[in-house]
């Protein structure tokens, strides 16, 4: 059961054969060390769950689901976010946000996630004008 379920979840991480855009390609060194590394299932896994932590935090700061949404890369495969590796085993993702139903990014946000605490910081939330 245990193996299936790995199995299950990296073929959800990674899409093969997708093309990716040249520039999620060099903002995500997060993911290329992550597949890269000795043990890519778990860090691919970790990278995940980072993401959905970043994007929760970012909901949160700016006034939850009702009042902001964070950009589509952050709903979907974690090659195409905005990432990172920084000091201190934490990774940093930066992504645009709006109000619900806004196709126009109000916001970005910058949140730094260690990926052994599990603990999130925002280091920046600025106005897009």
């Amino acid at each position: 059961m245990k193996i299936i379920k790995s199995v299950f979840v990296l073929s959800s991480i990674l899409v093969i054969g997708q093309a990716i855009p040249v520039n999620a390609q060099s903002i995500n060194n997060c993911f290329t060390q992550a597949k890269d590394s000795n043990n890519p299932m778990e860090e691919l896994t970790a990278l995940g769950r980072a993401v959905h932590l970043a994007r929760q935090t970012g909901e949160a700061t700016n006034g939850g689901l009702t009042q902001y949404r964070a950009e589509a890369s952050m709903f979907g495969s974690i090659d195409q976010v905005n990432c990172v590796v920084s000091d201190n085993n934490t990774w940093t993702f930066t992504f645009k946000g709006s109000t619900p139903y806004s196709n126009i990014p109000t916001l970005e946000t910058a949140i730094r996630v260690n990926h052994q605490t599990w603990e999130t910081f925002v280091d920046s939330n600025t106005r897009i004008y």
